[in-house]
């Protein structure tokens, strides 16, 4: 038992690290796209990408719950949300549709 707890942990921080990089480019991204005419489409997508594939594995791993817990406290992203385009709003809410079926 202790080998797969060991196991988790060394797979889970570097899954963490990268949602976490992933995270902030993205609120970096949709800050721009909503302050300014400047749209961040092709990058916002690229983030939501990541963190989705991010996500299918942590699922996969029953590791999800930190991911998930981080994602729902993400208040700047849910305000920012309604201000970027639909199709940005489009690829973060499929995020947080899987979140909402894990729980």
């Amino acid at each position: 038992m202790e080998e797969k707890t060991e196991a988790t942990i060394s797979v889970k921080n570097p899954l963490y690290i990268s949602f976490e990089t992933c995270l902030s480019l993205l609120g970096r991204y949709m800050t721009s796209a909503a302050n300014s005419t400047l749209i961040e489409v092709t990058q916002i997508a690229r983030q939501a990408d990541n963190l989705h594939w991010i996500l299918d594995i942590l699922i996969n791993r029953q590791i999800a719950d930190e991911f998930l817990s981080t994602w729902s406290a993400q208040t700047q992203l849910s305000v920012i949300h309604t201000k970027v385009p639909s199709i940005d709003m489009y690829e973060i809410s499929r995020i947080t549709t899987i979140g909402l079926f894990l729980f």
